[in-house]
Parts: structure tokens; sequence; C-alpha cells
């Protein structure tokens, strides 16, 4: 059974959400669910509902307090789906609790689309004394959300600057930052094979490490 599938979202009034707003707006919104972002709530939902009407993405409401009806329906339609959830996690949580046993830290919604903006958005965890990191982007979480596939899997190894040369210049050793990458995607591809998700890569520390047939799921915040 699907965890994220939208289940019937009914209104405050009793009535099917989708008589009322039609499948296709219903349908267009559940996905901001199932990728939450921290500080999320069924307020700011509604918000987004009307931005995207006044930007004519999606059919304007009839009354003013359509959206926040909506936006409530489907934020009570979601907490009541967690209800049902093992406790254990599902299989990226339970990876990434085994990384962190390790030292390293699992980022699955990083709210970048580029290698640079990756490096930048996992600092944090680096200034925390991490042996590295694992990644995917917030796109590829709403991808893996509505359908179950490959993720790809982006991976850093932290190493501090060191002094090099005459000068005394503090760099990163690329060899040392070589292995430390190697270092946590063989942690990466350990983990997931000890949670029963075949992990395919090859050992060249540029590319990513590809997790067969896996689904985003995260509970609202």
């Amino acid at each position: 059974m699907d965890p994220n599938a939208r289940p019937a979202i009914t209104l405050p009034d009793g009535r099917d959400a989708v008589d009322a707003f039609g499948e296709a707006t219903v349908d267009g919104i559940w996905p901001r669910l199932l990728v939450p972002r921290e500080g999320d709530t069924a307020e700011s939902l509604a918000t987004a509902l009307h931005s995207l009407a006044s930007s004519e993405v999606i059919p304007s409401a009839p009354e003013s307090s359509a959206f926040e009806d909506l936006a409530t329906a489907l934020w009570d339609a979601r907490r009541a789906q967690q209800e049902a959830w093992s406790d254990e996690g599902w299989p990226l949580d339970r990876i990434a609790k085994r990384l962190r046993e390790k030292g390293i830290a699992a980022a699955w919604t990083l709210q970048t689309e580029s290698d640079d903006g990756a490096v930048d958005a996992l600092e944090p965890f680096r200034a925390e004394g991490m042996r590295g990191a694992v990644f995917l982007t917030e796109s590829q979480a709403v991808e893996l959300a509505l359908e179950p596939g490959e993720a790809h899997v982006g991976t850093e190894g932290f190493v501090e600057p060191r002094p090099h040369g005459l000068l005394g210049r503090r760099e990163i050793d690329a060899d040392e930052y070589r292995t430390a990458c190697e270092a946590v995607s063989g942690e990466l591809v350990a983990a997931a094979r000890a949670e029963g998700v075949e992990a395919l890569w090859d050992g060249d520390w540029e590319r990513r490490v590809v997790l067969e047939n896996v689904q985003f799921v995260a509970g609202l915040p």
C-alpha cells in the first residue's frame, strides 16, 4: 500500500474536496504535503493556495474562506494517514539512522539543484563535527514521494583545510577529500544493504550512489 497515496479529502462541511475544487486542484496540491518543510502549517498551505489562485495556476475559490477549509482538510487527512505508520520508520529513515551512528548526516530534501549549492547547504553538518553527509534534492524527494524509484544520492566528505606550500595557505588536500568521499559512499552502500535496499556504486568517488526502488516518506512537521 502506498503510504503517500492521496485519500479522500472531506471538507469541514462534509463535501468531497474533489467535487468542490476539482480533481486537478486537489491532486496538484497533495504533493506539497508529501515533502514538507520545517515550519509548514495548514495556514501556510492556505496561503500557498491563495497565491496559486492569484497566479491563475488553480481556479479561484468562490468564497474567501474556501482555501482555508481545503488546506485544513488536506492537513488533517495527511495527519490521519501518518497515524498508521510504523514507529520503525521507512527505509530512508532507517538508512539515515545507521549513517548517523557512523558520524554521517543524511539530508533527503536539500533546497538546491546545484552541487555547489549542496556543499553550502551541508555546511551545518560540517560545523556539527560530522564526517560527511549524503543528500537528495527537494525535487528528487518530490519525485520519489509520488512514485518509488531510483534515488541518485550525492555524497560529501568533510575534511579540514591544511597549510600547504611555502606560504602556508590553508587548502583542502585533494587525496584526503577523495578518500573521505569514498568512505561516505561506502558507508551509504553498507547502510542501504543492511536495510534490504539494493545499492549500486562503481567505487568512483565522483559518482552518485544509486538506491533502487525507494520511496521518500516524511511526516508533517
